[in-house]
């Protein structure tokens, strides 16, 4: 007889992803212990504002990032023939340098006046920066895709180390100069693209006209018209909603605030981020057969009881010492980060719980649920930060953004499993009056 934690994690073992998930998760780990083990050394390198500055930068190119490839990155793992899905790589990549061209084109017009109007003037020095960051760090998901595709985890592994290291490196080296928000910035730049070359093996990435090629990109456009169509939507409404904070926070109550919440997000979520991001691209790189099996109804039910088990254990923990953690770690100036961190750990773990298995979606056909999830996310969230400027303060809007976070991701986490539940033959429902 197996112990119920056990027999909870089986399936997952059998199925290959615990191990898969292990080995990424060891390597970002110790990327991620740099990054942390810097963290108390940037924050006294830089001030808050600082933050704030490289806080809405990193939210333009996120969202700018969602949109780079229209998407056809998630598809470089679905088709059978190695030959469509370097055509993709290859579709991917000219879509990702259209896009850094645009935004090349943006900057040089428009860097003042964005950056006056997200309230933090002090960007636009920095703006030059940002279609080379959409470039790198789009290159580096469509290769990153590539690599789920052929299950080449070890590659992805030695990225979640080099990148977060070399963040690291370039915002302490640059510190140390005294080079303000754009040693922020570019640490994140390197943090997003570097070790990309690294996972291109095979793809034959080089996107040059062979004959025949515009037609073999049409073909596969089309055949995989549901991830722009969607996807392009409904990620860029989830990467605005995460995004959120750091997009109004300091148009709304200053760049200091702003900063607070990034190191808060910084040293929550990151760590999340990264047992959820490499779950998911795990449960995504086997799901042409798990979705025609009925296997990822068990997988991602299983994996929502673990991680929601782990989630709670840690808000006990984290909740009551948030404040006296980061003043600690960090100095006497942050103690409102850890206020912040504390009120927004419960809205970060079930954000990390629904990231983990929302992958499951697109890759059974759920693309309009994703979207209308994220729709639901993004307005609630609005909906939160609004209810804060309105009674002027900082404090409710963001303790109104962590409530309607869990809200949402609840909801999201029910939706998906509901979904894969209408898609699984009987026999494979995980329900409990079977003994498995």
């Amino acid at each position: 007889m197996s112990l119920p934690a056990f027999s909870v994690l089986e399936p997952l073992r059998r199925s290959g992803i615990l191990r898969s998930v292990a080995m990424l998760v060891s390597a970002g780990g110790l990327g991620q212990l740099v990054l942390l083990l810097a963290m108390p050394i940037a924050t006294r390198l830089y001030d808050p504002g600082d933050f704030g500055v490289a806080a809405v930068f990193g939210a333009l190119m996120a969202a700018l990032l969602m949109v780079s490839s229209m998407r056809y990155e998630l598809a470089v793992v679905l088709p059978r023939s190695e030959e469509h899905a370097r055509a993709l790589v290859r579709l991917c990549l000219s879509l990702t340098l259209a896009t850094g061209v645009a935004v090349l084109a943006a900057v040089a017009l428009w860097r003042s006046p964005v950056a006056r109007d997200f309230g933090v003037p002090e960007m636009a020095e920095v703006l030059w920066l940002l279609p080379f960051a959409v470039v790198g760090a789009g290159a580096y998901r469509v290769f990153n895709f590539w690599s789920v595709r052929r299950e080449a985890f070890g590659r992805i592994a030695a990225t979640r180390v080099l990148q977060p290291v070399s963040n690291a490196i370039v915002q302490v080296v640059l510190g140390l100069f005294h080079f303000g928000p754009a040693g922020l910035v570019a640490g994140q730049l390197a943090g997003t693209t570097v070790g990309g070359t690294g996972l291109a093996k095979g793809a034959q990435p080089w996107p040059v006209l062979r004959r025949g090629e515009l037609v073999k990109w049409r073909i596969l456009a089309r055949r995989y018209a549901r991830f722009p169509k969607y996807d392009v939507a409904a990620a860029l409404l989830d990467t605005v909603s995460l995004q959120l904070p750091n997009l109004l926070l300091a148009r709304l109550f200053g760049a200091e605030i702003a900063g607070f919440y990034m190191l808060a997000d910084r040293a929550i979520v990151v760590p999340l981020a990264l047992l959820g991001q490499a779950l998911g691209q795990v449960i995504y790189a086997r799901s042409r057969d798990s979705v025609t099996d009925g296997s990822m109804l068990l997988v991602v039910v299983k994996t929502v009881k673990v991680l929601g088990v782990g989630v709670a254990l840690l808000a006990l923990a984290f909740i009551p010492l948030g404040p006296i953690l980061f003043e600690i770690a960090f100095g006497e100036q942050w103690r409102t980060a850890g206020v912040f961190s504390s009120v927004l750990f419960l809205g970060f773990g079930t954000q990390f719980i629904f990231s983990s298995i929302s992958l499951a979606l697109p890759a059974s056909g759920g693309q309009p649920l994703n979207l209308a999830i994220n729709a639901l996310l993004l307005t609630v969230k609005c909906a939160a930060l609004s209810y804060g400027y309105a009674v002027g303060s900082a404090f409710v809007a963001i303790a109104c953004y962590s409530a309607v976070t869990v809200l949402g991701n609840v909801i999201g986490i029910a939706v998906v499993i509901v979904h894969l539940q209408r898609q699984t033959p009987t026999s494979q429902s995980p329900g409990p009056a079977v003994n498995r």
